[in-house]
């Protein structure tokens, strides 16, 4: 198991969880996967970045990355979830990480 004891609807449905997406991905199992399967630095690509969750989770750990959404919301929701993280904030695997904030994101609009 990627996440040794813990379920992931535990993880999934904890009340920390930001927005109201109806499947959210808990952050970490998307910690354990970007681990795998990359190195501090590498780039991260999301074509679905939804609520922001493995965006959130790269820049935590380092993580250049790029998310692509075509929905509405991604001024109001996943770049603010970003700017959220940036400021320091402390849900999903911000302890595990030893997350104190910083960086910085760029938000382009191809429309």
């Amino acid at each position: 198991y990627l996440l040794g004891n813990d379920t992931l609807n535990q993880i999934a449905t904890k009340k920390d969880i930001l927005l109201n997406f109806s499947n959210p991905k808990p952050e970490k199992l998307l910690q354990r996967i970007i681990e795998i399967s990359t190195k501090e630095g590498d780039l991260v690509l999301d074509f679905f970045a939804g609520s922001g969750t493995t965006l959130a989770v790269a820049h935590k750990m380092n993580r250049q990355y790029i998310g692509i959404e075509q929905m509405d919301y991604i001024e109001d929701i996943t770049s603010l979830r970003l700017q959220k993280v940036i400021d320091g904030e402390q849900g999903g695997i911000s302890k595990a990480v030893n997350w104190k904030g910083g960086g910085s994101f760029e938000f382009v609009d191809l429309s």
